[in-house]
Formats: structure tokens, C-alpha cells, sequence
């Protein structure tokens, strides 16, 4: 690419716009052509300039960042944009990667860390443009591109009548029909990026001359991320599209187990309904299994699972020591037990993302730098595209144990001794322990353990205990009725008053005050 990008940064805050024109004003790469200040603005300013790449600020008059991300989307829909926020929020920084962000910078930021995610947005443009210069086996870029968008529901009815007269499209209705590896996670970890999009293609291939073999008129074969392809099959063809699946199923050559989807049959102008419907057939592999013809409707049921707390324990204290042995086990364990209790979809969703959380909880628990944390965060999101359970066990073993052998392998932050102590303190502290315990349990004598806990976290035993019980403490007074006496209790206080002592030292306010003003 030889022109420079160009780029727009959206600010309320003069000097931040300000500061970002003067950090890239020696980047050759790069061009800021415009400023804006608000949501709106930004919005007009983004459909008048179609930048290549938006900086976004998420906390912003007149409209948030994340509704502006929304609707920036649609006004420029080839930019790509990189947040920058003040929240360090694991919930928050998914839903602006949910909605289509590249990259999630904390303020403030500096040129390294601004060039970095500005690299990785100008490299996904870069893989856009060759994708749209390599489309496979002669579907031309107006015809893949208009169904890619009814798949995405980017178009308004207008325009879709428009673009079927000039392609001589008189089909009405059609399906979409999902074909997809079962275990494709996997094959993209093992098998290198070559040999997988061999695979990738020579399952398009097999689809492509099995339709050419059966069918005589032309049907639109395309691929999605990860490899899966997608066939609209239209509704006036003979074979129907369930015969048609079961087809492909049966003889496609390809080396590996799959599964082929049957999405509703739609108008061509709710195609992208037909394919939702598609994505949330093939979560019934959890269920069923895959390597089979899914045509019937998802079921919907509801579980009343018990979860295993004690498991979860087990990993978060394995993924704080570093010890990923042990992360394999525990996560074994998990799956063993709490998989069968599983009978939805939603209840794997929820499930997975709750594993990956605990490993993300830690990486911010030792302050691991933010370009780590983010990597984890962007990789977290790719559990939703898994659809079979050794998928997803796979992807959740790999995360937790990837984050194990960061924090084991770091030079700074608590050693493993210290980290024992640490998880240790975090499980107990609610029940009357003393430094002695913490001393038994990490294998050092008590004024050693309390020589090195100041030195490495910079708080003494005393300290850091207090710092948790009365961050314990702040949310039992809002989220709960417990009275000021049951909470000191709770938190392994002998005496109600010196609880209190303790909170107003540590907050400034009394636990009641405190209760009153966040009430």
C-alpha cells in the first residue's frame, strides 16, 4: 500500500485530538484528515471521508461510543476502528470487540502502543483488499459481494430489487445452507495456515462439483472466516435443499468430520434471517454431535445445573502458580463434570465464557501489561464461533494454559512462593487467618513470608488481608440487607466496632455512610 492511511480520531477532548495529530504527524504511513468531538460528528465527518481506520473514544457527549461504533459500521463500513477508553473492564472491551473493533487502547496511550494497533488495523485492511482480489473459481466480486451482504443485512430493500434486475436474479426465495468442520479450531491450531486452507478449499471444491454435477443452474458457493461455506440454495431448484445437504454430506470428499446446516427458507431480502437460523442449528452439535445433517429447528431447553465452585477454585489457583499441568487436569475435571448438565447452547456459551474469565481475572489480578491482557481478550472472543464440545474444550484448555505459562514465565510481579500466599489470602479471607497459616501453606517460616510479601506486592500480610475484606466488605453493604454487625462477622471480625474502625480508616467513611451514599 503506498498511499498513507487515512484516519480519524474521535475525542471530546481537544488535547487528546490534539495529542494524536502531533504523535502521527512524522508517520509517513499514516494521515489524520479529520477531527471530530462528538458522536454525531463523528458520524458525518466519518461518512463524508470514508477513513481507512477510526480512533474512538467510547465516553463522549451526545452519543457513546459503542452506539457510535454501531452505527459507524454502516456509514463506513471498509474503516476499522481502534477504542481508546479509560475502562479496564473484560464485559466492557468484548462488546466494543463484539461490534467490530480492531483494538482496545487504555488512556493514556503512547506512540508504541497507537503504532501497534494501527498495524494490526492496516494489515486487516490489507487482508481485505486480497481478499476481494482473490475470489475463488470465477464468482465475480458484484455477485459474492451482494450475497455476503444479504447475509450480513446491509442492504434496504431498494436496493436489493436494484441489484437482482442487473445480476437477472428472478429467484424469490432460497436457504442457506452451513457446512462446516466439526472440530475446525482444532485443525486451525494443528495443521499449519497452508494445509488448512487446503482443506478449506478442497471442501468448497468438492461442494462446488457435486452442485455443478446435480443441479444445472449456477448456486452461489463462498466461504466464511474460519474456513466454513456457506450455499444459497435457491427454492425453485429440484432436488430441495435438505436432499440437496444430505447430499453434500455424503459425498464431498474431504478428509476430516463436518456438519451441513439447513437454514430456513426466506425471501432473498431476509436471507441473513435464513443464515441466524443456519448459526443456531449447528450449536446443536453440543448436544448431538456433529458429522451429520442438521435440518430440524433448534430445540430450546433450560438447565438446572449445579456449578462446580470447587473446580473452579482449583483452576484459578493453578493458573496463579503457574502450573499447567495442573490447569489441564482441572479443566478436564470441569468439563467432566459440569458438560453433562449442559443442555442448551446458551447454557455452553455461558459456560465457556465464564472459564476464559477466570484466566483474564488473573492476568488483571498481577497487573499483566495491557498488550497481553488485550491479546487474551480478542483471542476470548473467538469461543463463539465453536459449535462442537471438543472444540470448545480445546480453545478453553489452550487459554487457560497459554495464561498459566505467561504468568510463570514472567521476570517481575509476585514470585510462586508469593503467589501461593496470594491465592491463598484471596480464598481464606473471610475465616480468622493469620500470617502463620499463610506461612504453612506457601512452605516458608512466617518472618521470611513477611519479609517477602512487603518487598514483592508492596503491602504487608495485615495490609493486603484488610484490602480484601474491605473490598468484600463495600459490596456486601450495597448488594446486601446483612446488618454492619453480620458483615464484620462474615468478613472474620470478632468485634463489630473494630470492623468499623478498620472500613473508615481504609475509606474514609463509616460501613454506614458508606451504605447511605450508595444506596
Amino acid at each position: 500500500m503506498t498511499d498513507a492511511l487515512s484516519v480519524l480520531v474521535v475525542d471530546d477532548e481537544h488535547l487528546v485530538r490534539k495529542g494524536i495529530r502531533h504523535l502521527l504527524s512524522d508517520q509517513d504511513e499514516y494521515r489524520v484528515v479529520a477531527d471530530a468531538s462528538n458522536g454525531n460528528e463523528a458520524l458525518e465527518t466519518a461518512k463524508k471521508y470514508q477513513p481507512n481506520i477510526i480512533i474512538l473514544d467510547v465516553k463522549m457527549p451526545v452519543m457513546n461510543g459503542l452506539e457510535a461504533l454501531k452505527q459507524l459500521n454502516q456509514v463506513s463500513p471498509g474503516s476499522k476502528t481502534i477504542i481508546l477508553s479509560g475502562h479496564n473492564d473484560f464485559t466492557f472491551a468484548q462488546q466494543a470487540l463484539k461490534y467490530g473493533a480492531t483494538d482496545y487502547l487504555l488512556k493514556p496511550t503512547n506512540l508504541r502502543g497507537l503504532l501497534a494497533a494501527l498495524e494490526k488495523a492496516k494489515t486487516l485492511i490489507l487482508q481485505d483488499k486480497d481478499t476481494k482480489n482473490n475470489l475463488s473459481h470465477g464468482m465475480s466480486v458484484i455477485i459474492e459481494q451482494f450475497y455476503l451482504a444479504l447475509l450480513r443485512n446491509e442492504l434496504h430493500a431498494e436496493e436489493i430489487a436494484e441489484r437482482l434486475e442487473s445480476l437477472k436474479v428472478d429467484e424469490q426465495t432460497a436457504s442457506m445452507l452451513l457446512v462446516s468442520f466439526d472440530d475446525r479450531y482444532r485443525l486451525r491450531s494443528e495443521l499449519s495456515s497452508q494445509e488448512y486452507s487446503a482443506l478449506c478449499l478442497n471442501l468448497k471444491q468438492g461442494i462446488e462439483t457435486l452442485l455443478n454435477k446435480k443441479i444445472k443452474n449456477p448456486i452461489p458457493v463462498f466461504q466464511l472466516d474460519y474456513g466454513e461455506c456457506v450455499v444459497v440454495y435457491f427454492s425453485s431448484l429440484m432436488p430441495q435443499a435438505a436432499m440437496i445437504a444430505e447430499m453434500i454430506f455424503k459425498e464431498a470428499q474431504v478428509d476430516y468430520p463436518f456438519t451441513v446446516v439447513v437454514g430456513s427458507i426466506r425471501s432473498l431480502a431476509l436471507l441473513s434471517e435464513s443464515y441466524r437460523d443456519a448459526r443456531e442449528k449447528i450449536k446443536m452439535r453440543l448436544l448431538g454431535g456433529g458429522n451429520r445433517v442438521i435440518a430440524e429447528a433448534a430445540g430450546s431447553s433450560s438447565e438446572q445445573s449445579q456449578y462446580p465452585e470447587e473446580i473452579e477454585k482449583m483452576i484459578i489457583k493453578a493458573i496463579r502458580f503457574g502450573d499447567c499441568e495442573q490447569v489441564w487436569s482441572a479443566v478436564e475435571k470441569m468439563f467432566a463434570v459440569a458438560a453433562p448438565q449442559l443442555t442448551s447452547p446458551e447454557a455452553w456459551k455461558r459456560f465457556s465464557y465464564n472459564l476464559l474469565e477466570l484466566g483474564y481475572t488473573v492476568l488483571t489480578d498481577f497487573e499483566v501489561f495491557s498488550k497481553e491482557r488485550i491479546r487474551f481478550l480478542e483471542k476470548s472472543g473467538e469461543v463463539s464461533n465453536l459449535s462442537s464440545v471438543e472444540d470448545i474444550r480445546y480453545f478453553v484448555t489452550q487459554y487457560l494454559v497459554e495464561i498459566a505459562t505467561l504468568i510463570r514465565s514472567m521476570n517481575t510481579g509476585p514470585s510462586i512462593a508469593i503467589r501461593k500466599a496470594i491465592s491463598f489470602i484471596l480464598e481464606n479471607y473471610a475465616d480468622r487467618i493469620t500470617l502463620e497459616d499463610v506461612a504453612r501453606y506457601a512452605c516458608l517460616s512466617p518472618n521470611y513470608l513477611s519479609q517477602l510479601f512487603k518487598q514483592e506486592t508492596g503491602k504487608s500480610f495485615l495490609e493486603y488481608l484488610t484490602h480484601c475484606r474491605v473490598d468484600a466488605a463495600k459490596k456486601l453493604l450495597v448488594q446486601s440487607n446483612l446488618t454492619i454487625s453480620e458483615i464484620a462477622f462474615k468478613l472474620g471480625y470478632d468485634m463489630p466496632s473494630y470492623f468499623s474502625e478498620v472500613f473508615k480508616k481504609n475509606q474514609g467513611l463509616t460501613p454506614s455512610q458508606y451504605r447511605k451514599g450508595r444506596g
